[in-house]
């Protein structure tokens, strides 16, 4: 007896599902081959450094410093110099060559001279109890002080950046870039360059055939922001202009109009008017703001130029966690816990 139900097709042919199969298989093909560009393109755009490679550190290649969620630094590796922190000293020479995500050992300790002391004479105990000479040596870095080497990326970069302003986190990035639905390729206007943070993950999510024009009206910080685009390697596709585009709008390019565009200005209705001529239109336009004032003016200066529609207006409400076996702790925004009853 047949199992297909009423009104069910027949299956296909064998030689018929075969050639779908094929298809199929030609299809996932091409279309692995395309996200492994993209994949190729977002990776060349997270190494901040254009000399700096994806798996190993390199002599003047920017690295983050991990010494806890709370203590990061990033730094450009230089033969010859040291890190030197609460901890111990690190000598970047002995970086180099190393595989991203590794740890480094300190080669001196820090601090009072009795911990010093203390240092060496677990580093003896330790060597003179291991009898092979890898042994000694992995017992002797045990009982030192450490670090983990990590690859610059915006979200490390976000949290080690110098704060010129108050900057963007990653909830509201990654929400923002989301729904703006950016991808490679994608000309994006930025207003509010201020630290650099969101910048710097708008050039990834366009990178490498992308563009992103960001504007800052204050000429300090935007000269500053330029600077460190150009030394993480971001100048193809960055640039940071000087312009106060609440007072004088977006400049208009008929070649190039955007696909989107970014705000984080005191006042973005102001600078509603300029981006209907700039704008493609199928583009989408994201405002961040901190006051439901600062929204409701924005989408009324939007209902009156005319021409955008679906308003929509998201607000993110973000704790962390740490979960242990017999209880749980939220974190604070500094990344210390507080134990819950």
């Amino acid at each position: 007896p047949s199992s297909r139900c009423e009104g069910s097709t027949p299956p296909a042919p064998r030689r018929a599902r075969r050639c779908r199969l094929s298809e199929l298989g030609r299809c996932i093909q091409v279309l692995l081959q395309d996200s492994t560009a993209i994949m190729e393109g977002e990776l060349k755009a997270q190494s901040l450094l254009p000399g700096c490679s994806r798996s190993a550190v390199e002599d003047g290649c920017l690295v983050v410093a991990y010494e806890g969620r709370s203590r990061m630094r990033t730094l450009t590796v230089r033969s010859g110099e040291k890190l030197r922190t609460q901890h111990g000293e690190f000598h970047h020479d002995e970086w180099i060559g190393a595989k991203f995500g590794r740890k480094a050992f300190a080669t001196a300790s820090c601090g009072s001279k009795r911990r010093r002391v203390a240092d060496e004479r677990k580093e003896r105990d330790s060597t003179t109890a291991a009898g092979d000479g890898d042994l000694q040596k992995d017992a002797a870095a045990s009982r030192k002080a450490w670090i983990y080497l990590l690859a610059p990326t915006p979200e490390l970069w976000t949290r080690t950046l110098s704060h010129r302003t108050q900057v963007l986190y990653v909830a509201d990035i990654s929400l923002a870039i989301g729904r703006m639905g950016l991808k490679p390729g994608m000309h994006v206007l930025e207003s509010g360059t201020g630290s650099g943070s969101m910048t710097h993950s708008l050039a990834r999510a366009v990178a490498p055939s992308g563009r992103v024009d960001s504007y800052e009206f204050h000429e300090s910080r935007a000269l500053a922001a330029q600077a460190e685009i150009e030394c993480h390697g971001l100048g193809d596709f960055v640039k940071v202009h000087v312009r106060d585009v609440q007072k004088d709008g977006f400049p208009v390019e008929e070649d190039r109009k955007a696909d989107a565009v970014f705000l984080d200005v005191p006042g973005p209705w102001e600078a509603i008017p300029s981006l209907k001529e700039g704008l493609k239109e199928d583009a989408t336009l994201c405002s961040f703001s901190p006051c439901i004032e600062q929204v409701q003016k924005t989408c009324e200066a939007m209902a009156t130029v005319g021409g955008f529609s679906d308003f929509r207006t998201f607000e993110i409400l973000l704790r962390q966690y740490d979960v242990f076996t017999h209880r749980t702790k939220p974190l604070d925004p500094d990344g210390s816990a507080e134990e819950l009853a």
